[in-house]
């Protein structure tokens, strides 16, 4: 993977209020350890622990950026990081409620499916609820939390009960609301004062031309899963375009939290999410260029 000489900020992260594992203060603490200075929370679909990471963020010294990850299949499987933007604005916060609804009412059916077999442990979905405080946007993450917070399951042992009951039984039941085609995604996330970047492209760089008509305004390009033909193609579209050039590690490396799923530090090193700490990002350039809404180049 290409790289910089310095990963500054890292834009690109998931908490509990998602499907991450960590909170948005143990994010913060982590990614201080790592070496960056500047993070985002870009959780799917919701801004809900945006105001925590504001505040674990300022507490860790780090600068900040507000955040959100949405995606789209129209007219590719395209995922979409929005940074500053106004989720009260009403045509945004019904979008991302209706988001949040939609996948809280697929998960709570897979969950009943599970109860139905005996696979909850005697759990009822109002005690998914009761453990995951605060949280309108319900994914099998949620579930795991409830879980372990009861003490019913070790989270290595997590996996194998994903498999076995949420896997394959999520098409079952297929979500009541669709995403939005990506440019009128793109036009929501401008008329709420936000700014649209084409998150991990990976092999969609090569539709660049058919995406950036739809207004998007950046490219994410150190991202785990970008190999580097496709980080050097959307570093140089980016810098060609003039668009704003981002980063981050998602569910990957020691800030995705999935190492802890794993028995041995030998499953680690062959997970398809290992990769070395503070290995993804953006510059100090290029998140001042985020955050100010000015390209200097």
């Amino acid at each position: 993977m290409i790289a910089p000489v310095d990963f500054w900020a890292n834009l690109h992260l998931h908490s509990v209020f998602s499907d991450g594992v960590w909170t948005p203060e143990e994010l913060a603490e982590k990614a201080k350890a790592e070496g960056y200075r500047a993070l985002a929370l870009t959780d799917h679909d919701t801004v809900a622990g945006c105001e925590r990471m504001k505040a674990a963020a300022e507490k860790e010294g780090l600068d900040w950026i507000f955040g959100c990850e949405f995606a789209t299949r129209i007219p590719h499987d395209i995922h979409v990081t929005a940074y500053d933007f106004d989720p009260e604005y009403p045509a945004m916060k019904a979008f991302m409620d209706s988001l949040a609804q939609s996948i809280t009412c697929q998960t709570k059916k897979v969950f009943e499916l599970a109860r139905e077999n005996g696979e909850t442990f005697g759990t009822s979905w109002q005690d998914v609820l009761d453990n995951n405080p605060g949280i309108s946007w319900f994914c099998h993450e949620q579930i795991r939390q409830a879980f372990e917070k009861m003490g019913l399951i070790k989270r290595c042992d997590y996996p194998a009960w994903f498999d076995k009951n949420v896997k394959a039984q999520r098409r079952l039941f297929p979500k009541p609301f669709e995403p939005l085609p990506l440019d009128a995604l793109v036009k929501l996330i401008h008329e709420a004062g936000g700014i649209a970047i084409f998150a991990h492209p990976m092999r969609n760089i090569y539709h660049v031309e058919e995406i950036l008509a739809t207004g998007i305004d950046g490219i994410e390009v150190w991202h785990p899963e970008q190999k580097q033909p496709e980080a050097e193609m959307s570093l140089r579209v980016a810098l060609e375009k003039g668009l704003y050039i981002s980063g981050g590690s998602d569910h990957s490396g020691p800030l995705g939290g999935c190492y802890d799923f794993l028995p041995s530090i030998e499953e680690k090193l062959k997970s398809r999410l290992f990769i070395p700490a503070h290995c993804c990002g953006t510059t100090k350039e290029f998140f001042g260029e985020i955050k100010n809404r000015k390209i200097n180049r």
